[in-house]
C-alpha cells in the first residue's frame, strides 16, 4: 500500500561564516493535524492565552534573548522534545555544509553564477535529495519554505526566470510547480512544523560547524542548544554531510562523460 503525499517543511540556518544548514521535517497528510494539536496544546499549556502569538526559535532556546534558561523553560524543551523524539518520532532531512564546498561546487554546477549566492547550491543538492527520497519511497511529495529565507526564492526566481539550473526537471517526484511552490512560502509564526524544522536546522549546524564531538546539551558556556545532539541521529533520513558527498559524486560522474 502506497502511503500518503508527503510534504517536507523546511527551514535554514544562514551563518556564512562556517557554513550552511538545511533542514527539513518529513509529514504525512494524516500526521501534520496530530503534529499541530500536541504542539499547539503545548503552547497553551505555558502561554495560555498568549499562545497563538509564540513562535518557537532557536534563537529563544540558545539564549540570545534569555528565554529559556528559567526552570519553566527548560521544562517547556524537554516536553518538546519529547513530542518530536518519542511520540511523533520525526523523520527530518537536514544538510551541513562548509562554506568553501558550496563555493567550489558552484563553480563546477553554476560557473556563471556570483560568489555570494553559492548557498543557493545547498537548496539544489537539497531538493535533489528529497527527490531521491521520494523516488525510494515510490510516492509524491511537496514543500513548504519559511517566506524568510531570501536565498531559497533566489533559487526559485533562477528557475523561472534565468532557468540556470532546472532542478525541478530533474524532481520527478515533487508534485509541484515553481509557482506552486512560491506560494507555499509561509510565515513560520503560523506554521508549527516550519519551526521545528528551525531547531533542528540549528542543533545540525552546531553539532557539525561547532562541536561535531559533542554529547552535552550544552555548548559555548552556558548557551543551549534546542534539541539534544545525542538524539538527532534518530530523525535523520541519513547524516547531513552524506548529501554533500552525493553531489560530489554525481558531479564527478557527469565530468567523466
Amino acid at each position: 500500500m502506497i502511503p500518503d503525499d508527503l510534504t517536507i517543511y523546511c527551514d535554514a540556518i544562514d551563518e556564512w561564516t562556517d557554513g550552511y544548514c538545511v533542514a527539513g521535517v518529513i509529514l504525512r497528510g494524516a500526521e501534520k493535524p496530530i503534529l499541530d494539536e500536541k504542539v499547539n496544546s503545548l503552547k497553551r499549556e505555558f502561554w495560555r492565552d498568549k499562545w497563538e502569538k509564540y513562535e518557537i526559535k532557536a534563537t529563544d532556546i540558545t539564549g540570545r534573548r534569555e528565554g529559556f534558561r528559567s526552570p519553566r523553560m527548560k521544562s517547556f524543551l524537554e516536553k518538546l522534545g519529547s513530542i518530536i523524539f518519542d511520540e511523533m518520532r520525526l523523520r527530518v532531512l537536514s544538510l551541513y555544509a562548509k562554506r568553501e564546498e558550496l563555493v567550489n561546487y558552484n563553480k563546477m554546477f553554476i560557473p556563471t553564477q556570483k560568489r555570494n549566492d553559492s548557498n543557493m547550491l545547498a537548496f539544489f543538492i537539497f531538493i535533489n535529495q528529497y527527490n531521491d527520497f521520494l523516488f525510494k519511497k515510490e510516492v509524491k511529495g511537496k514543500i513548504v519554505f519559511d517566506e524568510g529565507n531570501d536565498n531559497f526564492k533566489k533559487l526559485l526566481k533562477n528557475m523561472k526566470e534565468q532557468e540556470l539550473v532546472r532542478v525541478f526537471d530533474l524532481c520527478t517526484c515533487i508534485t509541484m510547480t515553481i509557482d506552486e511552490i512560491k506560494a507555499c512560502l509561509i510565515d513560520s509564526r503560523k506554521e508549527n512544523a516550519l519551526q521545528i524544522a528551525d531547531l533542528f536546522a540549528y542543533t545540525t549546524y552546531v553539532s557539525y560547524a561547532k562541536s561535531p564531538n559533542a554529547l552535552s546539551g550544552k555548548i559555548f558556556g552556558k548557551k543551549w542548544l534546542p534539541l539534544p545532539i545525542e538524539r538527532l541521529d534518530e530523525c535523520y533520513v541519513k547524516p547531513p554531510h552524506n548529501l554533500i558527498l552525493t553531489a560530489r559524486i554525481r558531479n564527478e560522474v557527469s565530468n567523466e562523460d
